[in-house]
């Protein structure tokens, strides 16, 4: 058996697990493919959607499959000859109706924008593959009429097979991927981790948006989060020894601390190295894997629910695995200790077999063990919020942020600063990059004017949030100015369109304290007076802060009346994800089929296939030996928000 699924064993792999969003079509076609049932008697459409799921689901067989004499020879031992029904199988069969579908579901998504009014957010995300192949994977996700969030992977793009690209051939790309779809003029933002090229291709669509006049233009450049997050984990783990590759700067300054501090330093790395020795006992060495099992099995039952939680997506960041790897330790901390006995009562010459660094686990080690771990969870629960596209997360960002700030900088007090040198660097280093991507104590609120607005569109947390968690005024004062300056835009783009075309001439007042006033020219005329009827926002501002609890898609449902103006724009900006984590999870679904050279697979192949898995288009049929697990989330998000200065 595979030690990797051993569940007697503390650090086995966990199962990945999928979030994928359904479609709707009236196509038979689509239908079929959709069914969960097994019909009575034999169904030509069932038969084919069974045949493209044996070829392209579970291990992305290549087309050139349905070629191989053994499958020829299977399908016609089953054939009954009587019957004309059962279709030829061959790599163009394959083909055509992989295109026929996936050009259906383009079409039914396609109508479904046209549709719907309103802006739109997408996230980039660039991924090499083990083959080489850049892949460049675009995710819409967007609000229906009745504020629903609905996410669809539009864009699985092979780069052309090249080393590198520039942002302009990135352009190129998304623009094709736009089209498509008919929305190139209607982003509202764009969510990535803001490489070189992405920076280019984000300022090349907004200049062209810019040319073109249209009412809102675009400045929605938001950079992903948990990329973010990640970096801030990476800068702790850095001054800890549980990661081995420093950058030189860290290194400088940890060998700055050691000439202080030389115990201190020699104890925490001990401390690595007796928690890696131990887990690599484990695993690797026979006796005292069979002998840990044994004693996991005799252990009491462990409060249910208290394992450590995975995350929901693939593609995790190296220090999620460190982080795991000290959960799982600390879990089994008695286990340990008991398997740690054992071995000290067999001979020497035994305990040498076992290559361990220690025989003991000082009271020290388990300190700095849960120190290392508990701030790490911090970062942990952020992301584990923040990356769930199945609810509203842009207005979260910026409070969480801040608050990560704060927590941060009340661990790292004086006593701290004594007891845990190098950890308190670390600290010092992690906050200086959440000020570095959001400048919480800054005076200005432009790069992040969308996450600032977003957050006062959250009916559970509005303008009096960044009050409780200290921002200065001049910040409070310039979201509040620009809630007001976006509401009279949408004002007037609602007005515009409910107005019937008269002749009759108006006198315009033109408010020229717009930021980028420019931007509108083409409307200068139509621009509404900001000392105009703003009692929309004050009711809305007026009212109490909902709980967590509150589903935000039914709060402006129920006052849509009340509130036209502000459901339209919590429409468009509470849709922007503040992660790109959507799109890198479907990476790892397709690794197979990109990776291996073997398959041939040609880049239109690969794009109609991760499409089609993503909205959920290859569905197991239901039979006896079928388990489905449900992936469930409390929705709880923001209740840590309410109380700023609760621990974690």
């Amino acid at each position: 058996m595979d030690e990797s699924q051993d569940p007697g064993l503390p650090f086995c792999n966990s199962p990945d697990l999928d979030d994928f969003s359904e479609g709707e079509d009236d196509s038979n076609y689509l239908i079929c493919l959709q069914q969960l049932f097994e019909p009575d008697e034999f169904d030509s459409d069932f038969f084919q959607a069974l045949r493209l799921k044996f070829l392209l689901e579970e291990d992305n067989l290549p087309p050139t499959t349905g070629d191989f004499s053994e499958l020829q020879q299977l399908l016609n031992h089953a054939r009954p000859s009587e019957d004309p029904l059962l279709p030829e199988v061959s790599r163009e069969t394959v083909g055509d109706e992989l295109t026929s579908t996936y050009n259906l579901e383009k079409k039914r998504l396609k109508d479904q924008l046209d549709k719907l009014k309103g802006r739109v957010a997408i996230t980039l995300d660039l991924w090499k593959s083990d083959n080489s192949l850049d892949i460049l994977g675009v995710q819409l996700q967007s609000h229906d009429e009745n504020l629903r969030l609905q996410n669809h992977v539009i864009g699985f793009e092979v780069l052309n097979l090249e080393a590198s690209y520039s942002g302009e051939e990135l352009y190129g790309v998304l623009k094709n991927v736009l089209k498509d779809y008919g929305i190139t003029k209607r982003l509202i933002s764009i969510t990535s981790n803001n490489t070189p090229p992405v920076n280019s291709l984000v300022k090349r669509y907004s200049n062209e948006i810019m040319e073109d006049h249209t009412p809102f233009g675009f400045d929605g450049d938001i950079r992903c989060v948990g990329h973010v997050l990640n970096s801030i984990a990476g800068v702790v783990l850095n001054y800890t020894f549980f990661e081995p590759n420093k950058p030189n700067e860290t290194r400088d300054k940890i060998t700055e601390i050691e000439k202080v501090y030389p115990d201190h330093v020699r104890a925490v790395k001990n401390t690595a190295e007796i928690v890696f020795c131990l887990i690599d006992g484990v695993r690797d060495t026979a006796a005292l894997r069979n002998a840990f099992a044994g004693i996991n099995a005799k252990s009491s039952e462990k409060e249910k629910g208290s394992s450590p939680q995975t995350h929901v997506r693939d593609n995790e960041a190296r220090w999620l695995s460190t982080f795991r790897t000290l959960q799982r330790f600390l879990y089994f901390r008695e286990e340990f200790l008991l398997l740690l006995d054992l071995v000290k009562v067999q001979p020497k010459s035994s305990q040498k077999d076992y290559d361990l660094k220690s025989l003991s686990i000082s009271e020290f080690d388990w300190d700095y063990i849960v120190t290392v771990e508990h701030i790490l969870s911090i970062i942990d629960f952020r992301m584990k919020k923040l990356q769930n596209n199945s609810f509203q997360t842009a207005g979260l960002t910026m409070p969480y942020m801040a608050q990560l700030l704060k927590n941060i900088e009340e661990i790292n007090t004086l006593e701290f600063k004594k007891s845990q040198p190098l950890l308190a660097l670390g600290l010092l280093d992690a906050c200086a990059e959440i000020l570095k991507y959001y400048d919480i104590r800054g005076n200005t609120i432009e790069p992040l004017k969308h996450l600032y607005l977003a957050t006062v569109l959250d009916p559970r947390l509005k303008l009096k949030t960044f009050k409780n968690l200290c921002f200065s005024e001049t910040i409070i004062d310039a979201v509040e100015k620009y809630f007001y300056e976006i509401f009279h835009i949408y004002k007037r783009e609602h007005n515009k369109n409910k107005r019937v075309p008269s002749h009759t001439n108006k006198k315009r007042k033109v408010d020229y304290h717009i930021q980028n006033v420019s931007r509108y020219d083409k409307d200068i005329f139509t621009v509404e007076d900001l000392s105009a009827d703003d009692s929309e926002i004050r009711v809305y501002l007026s009212e109490m802060q909902l709980g967590p609890e509150c589903d935000i898609g039914q709060y402006y449902r129920q006052r849509r009346g009340v509130l036209p103006i502000l459901f339209e724009m919590a429409k468009d900006y509470l849709c922007i994800p503040a992660m790109s984590e959507p799109v890198e999870s479907l990476f790892p679904q397709v690794k197979c089929m990109v990776a291996d050279k073997g398959h041939n697979a040609v880049p239109g192949l690969i794009k109609m296939v991760a499409i089609l898995k993503s909205r959920g288009l290859f569905v197991e049929p239901t039979c006896d030996f079928i388990d489905h697990d449900d992936d469930d989330d409390d929705g709880s998000v923001v209740e840590t928000i309410h109380q700023a200065s609760s621990d974690e």
